[in-house]
């Protein structure tokens, strides 16, 4: 979170939309630029829910830019013996 504009573009967006995060709001503070140009992989997780939404890159997408895949973690686990 160091280099660039990173840190003070995620402080914007969290200041912006302080109380109101829901999935949508959450997975859009990852996207550029406080993602890096390398970003492959992101993951969200929602502990209350059990759900984590990961997205990895592509050869020609960074993660942040690809669709997230639910996991309901609740229900995976349940499926461990």
């Amino acid at each position: 979170m160091s280099a660039d504009q990173r840190l003070e573009t995620l402080r914007y967006r969290v200041q912006g939309s302080y109380g109101q995060f829901d999935v949508v709001k959450a997975i859009a503070l990852m996207s550029r630029p406080v993602a890096m140009s390398s970003n492959l992989h992101n993951a969200l997780f929602v502990p209350q829910d059990l759900v984590i939404y990961v997205a990895h890159a592509d050869h020609k997408h960074l993660a942040a830019n690809r669709p997230y895949v639910r996991y309901d973690l609740g229900v995976l686990f349940d499926a461990v013996p």
